[in-house]
């Protein structure tokens, strides 16, 4: 089967100009953003994927992906692209990350922040820094006509199912608890509502709610040149911030964020440069 699929890719590189995407999504914000690219795209364990040839695989879960690779390129026959979506998790030792390049030294890597980048060190020929490209607003609320406090992807993280008990008994019907976001349009809808976004596990939303007019609390650093990010580590301060803060100031902020962000996570930019690795891989022949 592993031969029948090099051979049915390599025919498929050199007559199909059309470029199919086997894409593991992130479950974020860069799902949609990715889609937009128009590509040709399947999920893995879709059924149809064998009846359809790949040209790349674009995995977003690292983890999973530096000890699944040699599994993945021999299976399916093709090239691979990373996304390393959040900063190198403190307990990386020096000695971690090399061994991480070395599993993924034939791994083209895209690390979409500055921040995200330095932190990993993996500065190889097959690392990029692209930034995230972030949609234009289409229509946005400013922050002091907003009303809730909401609370991003609770389901996924302990920690944020315990800071919205600790705001809910405080703030009462001010505080949105989302589980889950299904679509980039219910994330908007979201944002539009909330004067202030709370994302434990995505720096992307961070960045996508100030675009869209929301002050942003976090445990990351996301990006040092963004003021209307708030990052804590000590949650127990959180209500004491929340009432401090004065949404005439932070409006004046998002608006700076709005126009740093409108140039440097440029959706345009970001398609690209993404477009641009994309076609290079499909003429380079494949290597596990």
């Amino acid at each position: 089967m592993e031969l029948i699929n090099s051979l049915y890719n390599i025919v498929n590189k050199v007559l199909d100009s059309n470029i199919n995407i086997l894409y593991q999504p992130a479950n974020n914000s860069f799902d949609h953003i990715f889609r937009s690219l128009d590509y040709s795209i399947s999920i893995p364990n879709n059924d149809d994927n064998n009846r359809i040839h790949h040209d790349i695989g674009f995995i977003n879960d690292w983890a999973a992906h530096a000890t699944n690779r040699p599994a993945f390129v021999s299976k399916h026959q093709i090239m691979d692209i990373l996304v390393f979506h959040e900063t190198c998790p403190d307990k990386f030792k020096k000695e971690d990350k090399i061994i991480l390049g070395n599993n993924l030294k034939n791994t083209h890597k895209i690390f979409p922040t500055n921040t995200i980048y330095n932190s990993w060190e993996l500065q190889d020929p097959l690392s990029f820094q692209i930034n995230y490209g972030i949609p234009q607003p289409i229509n946005t609320i400013p922050v002091k006509e907003k009303k809730y406090i909401s609370i991003l992807n609770v389901a996924q993280n302990p920690e944020s199912n315990r800071l919205y008990q600790f705001l809910n008994n405080h703030y009462g019907d001010q505080v949105l608890y989302i589980t889950q976001i299904k679509s980039y349009d219910g994330l908007l809808d979201i944002i539009n509502r909330s004067k202030i976004v709370i994302d434990l596990n995505n720096t992307i939303n961070n960045i996508v709610s100030i675009a869209n007019s929301a002050i942003c609390i976090t445990n990351k650093i996301v990006d040092n040149n963004l003021k209307s990010i708030i990052t804590i580590q000590d949650f127990r301060s959180i209500i004491q911030l929340i009432d401090s803060i004065s949404l005439d100031r932070y409006n004046s902020l998002i608006e700076i964020d709005k126009a740093y962000i409108s140039e440097y996570y440029s959706l345009d930019t970001f398609t690209n440069k993404i477009k641009n690795i994309i076609s290079k891989i499909k003429l380079e022949p494949f290597v596990s």
